[in-house]
């Protein structure tokens, strides 16, 4: 799972912002699930 989510990260890294910030609500909706 860690590393998985480690995975995810680094692609966060060479995403444009706009992208990161489209996961970041993703992320944000899944936890409220």
């Amino acid at each position: 799972m860690h590393d998985a989510l480690l995975q995810h990260i680094e692609k966060f890294i060479s995403l444009e912002p706009s992208e990161i910030d489209t996961l970041e609500s993703c992320l944000q909706l899944s936890k409220v699930k």
